[in-house]
């Protein structure tokens, strides 16, 4: 899990400091590991930044300005 009072800094350093507020939406091991949890928990909020932990540890993921669609 990334600790944001650790990495919310860096994140706004990323952004341009247009990130003001970050909130967990979703957390798979939490909400189930399921694509409908997902979409249950992240379609239309909006601008989103998406981290994914591997089983290995490698930290990877994505930001979009769009919003989650269901499908």
């Amino acid at each position: 899990m990334i600790d944001l009072s650790k990495h919310g800094g860096l994140l706004r350093n990323w952004f341009d400091d247009k990130l003001y507020e970050l909130n967990r939406i979703y957390k798979a091991s939490e909400h189930k590991f399921t694509r409908k949890s997902f979409e249950d928990n992240c379609a239309n909020k909006g601008p989103t930044l998406s981290v994914v932990k591997a089983k290995n540890g490698a930290l990877f993921g994505g930001f979009t300005t769009k919003n989650w669609i269901r499908h």
